[in-house]
């Protein structure tokens, strides 16, 4: 993994995956592909956790 392999997940884009809306969930999916093949770190702030858990 290199240094330029990591990306924040934005609360939108969980929340579309995990509603399984097309528009946001395909993004998700190539994220978490990378992501458990070990080619990309996925984070994740409180704040947008926060936004998942009270919607």
């Amino acid at each position: 993994m290199t240094v330029g392999d990591t990306a924040i997940i934005d609360a939108w884009a969980l929340l579309a995956f995990l509603r399984a809306e097309e528009r946001g969930a395909s993004a998700m999916r190539r994220y978490f592909l990378r992501a458990k093949s070990g080619n990309l770190r996925l984070l994740l702030n409180a704040v947008n956790l926060g936004e998942i858990f009270s919607d």
